[in-house]
């Protein structure tokens, strides 16, 4: 997160961002500008637009355990296709925090066979400051999450699913944006967050998210 309130460039921890030249406001490669609880549009450069007032926040992602599914020969099939991950509204509740109230979960969703499910978990549970391992999974995991198409995402793109497969889903970072479009015009002024697909990376390695536990950052 941003260190000093307005300081787009000063970052803690700072092993989390090494570069010298950093700035939160431009090295996204793409953002959305919220008002009011609406995305009003999206650009590639916030400078004109950040205050004294704003401070960011670094939210895990799950694309940083996806190396170690390919490295298990599971590679998430927005790999193999070029495509961004897709993301779907549920009906899981976020927890209330003041202004922050009736928002849900967004989750992505990679489709694998119901035998590589186990290994699946497995392999991502160990990443639990990046969304860990899969919320829920098969068709009727699907129909609990009250996703009833998964042919169509709310953010990213459809993917292909091969015979036998099965969509698995996971807790994603878009969450925070809904969290934002619920608050509605309860915020004052502008709020800014990464276009689903396009986050940032920084200079932790999948070995350092190993290590690390929620709540330890």
């Amino acid at each position: 997160m941003s260190a000093v309130p307005g300081n787009p460039s000063a970052v803690r921890p700072t092993e989390c961002i090494r570069s010298e030249d950093f700035d939160i406001r431009t090295d996204f490669p793409k953002y959305r500008v919220y008002s009011g609880g609406k995305c009003i549009e999206t650009r590639r450069d916030l400078s004109d637009v950040w205050t004294k007032d704003h401070v960011g926040f670094l939210i895990g992602c799950s694309f940083s355990f996806e190396n170690a599914l390919t490295a298990a020969g599971l590679p998430p099939r927005h790999q193999k296709t070029g495509t961004i991950v897709a993301m779907y509204r549920s009906n899981i509740p976020l927890l209330p925090a003041g202004i922050f109230t009736g928002g849900h979960y967004i989750v992505s969703m990679r489709p694998y066979r119901p035998e590589h499910i186990e290994r699946v978990r497995e392999i991502t549970r160990a990443y639990l400051s990046t969304h860990g391992e899969p919320v829920a999974w098969g068709w009727d995991g699907a129909k609990q999450l009250g996703i009833l198409d998964v042919a169509n995402p709310d953010f990213g793109e459809p993917q292909t699913f091969e015979e036998g497969e099965v969509p698995v889903f996971w807790a994603c970072g878009v969450t925070p944006q809904i969290a934002v479009e619920a608050a509605s015009d309860k915020i004052e002024g502008l709020v800014f967050a990464h276009e689903p697909g396009h986050m940032l990376v920084t200079d932790w390695t999948a070995e350092d998210l190993q290590k690390l536990k929620p709540g330890s950052i």
